[in-house]
């Protein structure tokens, strides 16, 4: 097995020193895993073993996400137990060589899914603050990937909620699905793959499944922001073909 470290700090300064593991389990992609976690001060040092090719960036994004939810998992523990708020950020990585890469949760697939300057979408936002709710959700699907099915399907109904103050959300998803050029089995993934996590649901998502969802969730709030833009007038279906 490779030996790969990750480093970052968690905060406030709560924890003086804290050594966890070996931690043991499986997943499915990953296969086999090991991972130890020391805080010292505020800064978190963890060591995994892993099988295969840890030069795959693939594979390294995915264990981060792991590695990331199983010491967030801990000072959750630690966070219920005190009740103090604790935030954990894990960005660096080094492979076997100690050689550092930086990590960055970042996606440029769905950069290519906007269609709006940060300026732009703010002074929208501006005028209604509302908007920025739901924009927040899908953002913290990027620091938060194991909440993206959660987060995304939040996102989506507060944006369909948006769009026709009607107490019929029957009316509400046929408004978006007609004004935003959405078919019905578009927008119903979205929303029964969130089902399960909005009600306590414990069973396991796939990568993929989390991945669709939230690149689904950013066209829906890509589309929204240009129906608002365009004065609540309904999307062409030229320049927005039906989904």
């Amino acid at each position: 097995m490779a030996k790969v470290y990750f480093r970052g700090f968690v905060l406030p300064r709560f924890i003086s020193d804290l050594k966890v593991g070996p931690l043991v389990w499986r997943e499915p992609t990953l296969g086999d895993l090991q991972l130890r976690f020391a805080v010292q001060g505020h800064i978190i040092a963890a060591e995994c073993d892993i099988d295969g090719d840890v030069e795959d960036t693939n594979r390294i994004t995915l264990l981060h996400i792991w590695v990331f939810h199983l010491i967030r998992g801990y000072l959750d523990a630690i966070s219920f137990t005190s009740g103090l708020g604790l935030t954990l950020i894990l960005n660096q990585f080094f492979g076997p060589d100690r050689m550092e890469k930086q990590l960055v949760s970042r996606f440029d697939d769905l950069a290519a899914l906007c269609t709006f300057k940060p300026e732009e979408l703010f002074a929208l936002t501006e005028r209604e603050r509302g908007i920025l709710k739901h924009i927040h959700d899908l953002v913290d699907s990027l620091i938060n990937p194991m909440e993206s099915l959660f987060l995304c399907g939040r996102a989506v109904e507060g944006f369909r909620r948006l769009m026709l103050p009607d107490p019929s959300i029957r009316k509400q998803w046929e408004f978006m699905r007609d004004n935003l050029n959405f078919s019905q089995d578009y927008l119903t993934f979205i929303t029964n793959k969130s089902t399960g996590s909005r009600h306590g649901d414990l069973q396991p998502a796939m990568i993929g499944e989390l991945y669709e969802v939230r690149k689904r969730a950013w066209i829906v709030a890509n589309r929204f922001l240009e129906f608002r833009k365009r004065n609540n007038v309904g999307l062409s279906r030229t320049e927005f073909p039906v989904l």
